[in-house]
């Protein structure tokens, strides 16, 4: 019957309506014994051309790729034998099983084969991805042959969650009420050993930033573990940098230590306008990751300073480091880059110059503010006295805005600085 041989052992009524008893061969489980009624026989071929045989199994257990499967009942018809039972998925970074309902299952001399159905459901992972999870939507897998190793198409959607630690979401997506970004995929390849495929990252700070991650990620999730490949995604640059972003992000990935790999080479060659006669002229950007922390890179380039800088050709070299990148405390400035110590800008139609002590570019308040510590003198190298005795070095501050103040204090500059009194 179909392609399995059956062998009747007690037999009643006639080619066109047999009833009675024997047994069947399942190549892949074993001989069974089996009751049958309403069987139609080829009397020249000795085939059965209509009808079924019902062998109940009990919920035997089959394994089919990545699928184990309990057989209840085969039923014998005269071109396929369709299975009745349920299945389950492991996957091996998750105590959880994925539950399986059989759509058109199918047994062969050497194993079954067919399509399988996965209901909506989410999978916490565990062990070392303690914090990861796995959702997806109603889905089918498709076991295209038999075997232990079968060839496999699946269109598994659904989505990867990350914990906040690694990837802070911009929007609150939360995973069992746990904050964390989310990876959503269409399709997603099973296969005996995990899943892999590809997805969309939605918008996340990577290990505490203030960059943004986005777009393409590739997923692995197999037997040693999880990959998330970022290489393919787009990188970022905070405030007030962030008409730059740019993709090709090297070897840059998250596994279950975090964030790692480095981004290097990057060739930015771009101008951006900060606003109030700020100008910046991007060269580069390197990052380096280790177990979730970034350890060193940052934005280069050169920046022009408004009132400091009299020609608009003047400029000073800059590193924006990731360091400064990190997600400062509530009210704390963001510090985007320094003015070398010892660099002297000449006002020369009201003849004198600043010699700077220390300075320092900040983001505050959505903009950007220079604060150079330094004294002024004359243009021939005299000291300016202020009040009749050589003065202490002033902090002055220049905003976007174009306006300046001064402080006595680099201090108060940052305490008050948006009480400084500009003129």
């Amino acid at each position: 019957i179909g392609e399995f041989n059956f062998h009747p052992t007690e037999v009643n009524g006639n080619l066109q309506n047999y009833s009675g008893s024997g047994t069947i061969e399942v190549g892949f489980l074993s001989e069974y014994p089996v009751q049958f009624d309403g069987l139609v026989i080829d009397e020249n071929s000795g085939r059965a051309i209509a009808g079924t045989i019902q062998l109940d199994l009990g919920g035997r257990v089959v394994d089919a790729g990545p699928i184990t499967a309990d057989l209840d009942a085969i039923m014998f018809g005269t071109t396929r034998a369709l299975c009745q039972g349920t299945g389950e998925m492991y996957l091996p970074v998750s105590v959880d099983t994925v539950p399986l309902t059989f759509r058109q299952v199918q047994a062969r001399q050497d194993g079954i084969m067919g399509t399988f159905v996965i209901g909506s459901a989410e999978l916490p992972l565990t062990g070392e991805l303690s914090g990861f999870g796995l959702t997806w939507e109603n889905s089918t897998i498709n076991i295209l042959e038999t075997g232990p190793d079968p060839a496999i198409s699946s269109s598994m959607a659904g989505a990867l969650y990350i914990p906040a630690s690694i990837l802070d979401p911009v929007t609150d997506t939360r995973f069992q009420n746990q904050r964390a970004a989310k990876i959503t995929f269409n399709q997603i390849l099973i296969t005996s050993e995990g899943l892999e495929g590809s997805g969309t990252l939605e918008d996340a700070h990577p290990a505490g930033s203030l960059l943004l991650l986005s777009g393409e990620a590739g997923l692995e999730i197999l037997d040693n573990g999880l990959t998330v490949d970022l290489s393919g995604a787009t990188l970022t640059m905070p405030e007030p940098f962030q008409d730059a972003s740019f993709t090709g992000l090297g070897n840059l990935q998250v596994s279950a230590t975090g964030l790692g790999g480095a981004v290097t080479d990057v060739d930015l060659s771009r101008s951006l306008d900060l606003g109030g006669g700020f100008t910046a002229g991007l060269t580069g950007f390197e990052m380096d990751a280790a177990n979730n922390v970034i350890t060193s890179g940052g934005l280069e380039g050169r920046m022009h300073i408004p009132v400091l800088m009299q020609d608009e050709n003047d400029t000073i070299d800059f590193l924006y480091t990731v360091a400064d990148m990190a997600v400062p405390d509530e009210g704390q400035p963001v510090r985007i880059a320094s003015i070398e110590a010892g660099s002297v800008f000449e006002f020369s139609e009201a003849h004198f110059d600043f010699a700077v002590a220390s300075g320092e570019v900040f983001y505050i308040d959505g903009k950007v503010v220079a604060g150079i510590t330094g004294g002024f003198g004359t243009t021939g190298g005299d000291l300016l006295n202020f009040g009749g005795e050589r003065s202490e070095p002033v902090t002055m501050g220049i905003g976007s805005d174009g306006q300046l103040g001064l402080t006595d204090a680099r201090a108060d500059f940052l305490e008050n600085y948006s009480g400084l009194a500009w003129v």
